[in-house]
């Protein structure tokens, strides 16, 4: 998959869903197909492993939706950079 975050890469693909994980920080972001829901993809990330970082907006979860896998994958890819920010900034800190 092209266009991905240096340290992203997709782990899992099936039925129009689509895994990542960051090999350095040890997230994951799905983008996860639903056929009978409107809009039907719904893009979010978890923390896999390590003391929970919060880095969503008003510290919660931060998840968005696309009505198609292209701005579905977009949304993904600006969620990694999101994430890469996020968690860049507050390991210098």
């Amino acid at each position: 998959m092209e266009n991905l975050p240096e340290n992203w890469k997709l782990v899992e693909s099936y039925d129009g869903t689509f895994i990542f994980e960051d090999e350095l920080q040890e997230f994951f972001v799905s983008a996860d197909f639903t056929e009978n829901m409107n809009p039907p993809y719904e893009i979010w990330y978890n923390q896999l492993k390590g003391t929970f970082t919060r880095i969503g907006f008003e510290n919660g979860g931060y998840s968005t939706h696309a009505f198609n896998e292209q701005e579905a994958l977009q949304k993904a890819v600006e969620m990694m950079v999101f994430i890469n920010g996020k968690t860049l900034r507050q390991l210098s800190h």
